[in-house]
């Protein structure tokens, strides 16, 4: 690994030449121009220029998700990166590899210059509590040794986003002697074998196992060892809100979220009649750890990711752990040993599912005559027509809701939704980047049109990329879920009504598709144009905002665990 001369952006660059990145999600500007140059001569990335700086960050979040690879974000100062941060701090949230690129003031500027404040590290600090490291680059020389490190970072442990700040002065000085680049193989954590034989005793005295999976385990993508950890043990699996995913929905064996809204009481049947119960793959500390601390059985085992210092201070068993070399090397250990896998939870899991389903079904079915349209019906047309390998991307608000139930509880497809942090808007970046990641599968965003609007600059982005997205708008004319509460909590609402352009012609208007639909008997027609279109679409579902939220505790009355 020799040096060479090269200038700050070519050495930004080459770097991601070599981790092999394909696109760049961002916006140019000044203070990132030096960089910007240098990715016209390297046509192997593809720079996708979006229209706001978060929906670069929210693709670059979904890239990394879908791919396991970093997304990259590259955008400028100051508010070039500050728009981006809400985006940043999602895929903090949902243990997204990210690496996110901002360029920032001059190394010396005084208060008040261009796109800075008063202090010229500001970016650097203001990124530290969404990243997992923010780092200033202040000589040239370290541009490859920080990439090499923040891509390592960035896919260790629990995977996140990492903010690599790029002062003004250093892009602009002339070439210089700069080492070559060489990537940083990502350490893994050696297992210590006194846990193994630990977690393989609980669990093979278990009458009654059942395990909870976090996000970590999609992070380190050990979703393939966790499922057959499950099935060879018999296991319930939930998840909190942000794993939704981690084992597909329709699992015998998946039994859903346990914070989901409203709340899913099945989880929570199940953990009371557990002996044992395995969370990995979650952070100790959060509030969904507060509450398994509060019902798990005395046999009880909290495996955070590899990285992670806080430990559970409520289970029998707790660590750091590689996910994935756990998972696989723990089934490997019960399959020598373990008998025919328990059933203790398989009956009860298909009649609690088809209960809810039966419910939601039902509650839905009392508005087929109502117009506007609920939301439920367009969502139960749309999971009959869409291929079991569809991408379906989820949003903010009362459509939110609805749909996450209805891909829980009917869909075979990868729903992905914005998770915890909850970055409205989340649906047209997400979908643009989930067609990306993969060209060749459906890919269906649904949204409301208050989420839409945050980030509808970007559906032109979508025709840009050649992405033929779906962008499905169950149009309430509300901020309807603020709308529900408000009304609930005080009897009146306030902020909440919206004025929405008209959607078919706005996206007629990008050379797109638009399609309105107002009763019922137009869906199917309507969603299978939609699916059919080689060009990005816009189907606005004219809802009602009234609808009651869905009712799981009454689907599943009178039955218990």
């Amino acid at each position: 690994m020799g040096r060479a001369k090269k200038s700050a952006g070519q050495a930004v660059v080459e770097a991601l030449k070599a981790e092999e990145v394909d696109t760049v999600f961002g916006l140019a500007g000044s203070h990132i121009h030096a960089i910007c140059d240098a990715l016209i001569d390297a046509p192997e990335i593809r720079y996708l220029i979006c229209k706001h700086e978060n929906n670069a960050a929210l693709m670059a979040d979904m890239y990394g998700r879908l791919t396991g690879g970093p997304g990259v974000c590259l955008v400028t100062a100051g508010p070039g990166a500050t728009n981006s941060m809400t985006g940043v701090a999602q895929a903090y949230a949902a243990a997204s590899p990210v690496i996110h690129i901002s360029g920032t003031v001059a190394r010396q500027a005084k208060k008040g210059v261009f796109h800075g404040l008063d202090s010229a590290d500001f970016l650097h600090r203001a990124f530290g509590d969404v990243t997992k490291w923010s780092v200033r680059v202040d000589e040239a020389e370290d541009i490859p040794r920080i990439i090499a490190e923040a891509f390592s970072i960035a896919t260790s442990g629990r995977p996140g986003p990492v903010h690599i700040d790029l002062p003004d002065d250093l892009l602009q000085e002339p070439p210089a002697e700069v080492w070559g680049y060489a990537k940083r193989s990502t350490a893994a954590n050696a297992l210590d074998e006194g846990i193994v034989d630990r977690l393989a005793e609980m669990l093979l005295n278990a009458e009654r196992p059942m395990i909870c999976a976090g996000v970590g385990v999609r992070g380190s993508g050990a979703e393939t060892e966790l499922i057959a950890l499950a099935e060879l043990l018999g296991a319930a699996v939930t998840c909190p809100r942000n794993g939704l995913g981690v084992v597909p929905a329709h699992h015998a064996l998946s039994v859903g979220s346990l914070d989901t809204f409203p709340h899913n009481p099945l989880p929570f049947q199940l953990l009371q009649k557990a002996d044992a119960f395995l969370v990995v793959g979650m952070r100790a500390g959060t509030a969904a750890a507060e509450i398994l601390d509060q019902h798990a059985p005395a046999a009880y085992a909290y495996l955070t990711p590899a990285g992670e210092e806080d430990l559970s201070d409520q289970a029998t068993i707790s660590a750091s752990v590689d996910n994935k070399a756990l998972l696989s090397t723990l089934a490997d250990r019960l399959s020598e040993n373990k008998g025919t896998p328990s059933t203790w939870a398989v009956q009860q899991i298909m009649e609690s599912k088809e209960l809810l389903r039966t419910g939601l079904d039902q509650q839905v079915e009392e508005w087929r005559g109502q117009r506007p349209l609920h939301f439920g019906l367009a969502l139960k047309e749309l999971v009959s027509l869409l291929d079991d390998d569809a991408l379906v991307v989820g949003d903010i608000g009362n459509h939110g809701v609805w749909a996450s139930w209805f891909f829980d509880l009917h869909g075979r497809q990868t729903f992905v939704g914005p998770g915890k942090w909850g970055a409205m808007g989340f649906a047209v970046p997400g979908s643009i980047a989930a067609k990306l990641a993969y060209p060749d599968r459906q890919v269906v965003g649904i949204t409301g049109d208050g989420a839409f609007l945050m980030s509808c600059g970007d559906f032109g982005t979508a025709l840009e990329a050649g992405t033929n997205v779906v962008i499905v708008i169950l149009n309430d004319s509300r901020y309807g879920m603020i709308h529900a509460l408000q009304s609930q909590d005080y009897g009146r609402t306030i902020g909440t009504e919206l004025r929405s352009p008209d959607f078919v012609k706005f996206a007629e208007s990008f050379g797109a598709v638009g399609i309105r639909v107002e009763q019922a008997s137009e869906l199917k027609a309507a969603l299978n144009r939609a699916l059919e279109s080689d060009a990005p679409v816009i189907v606005d579902v004219i809802c009602g905002y009234d609808f009651p939220h869905p009712a799981p505790a009454e689907w599943l009355k009178g039955r218990q665990a």
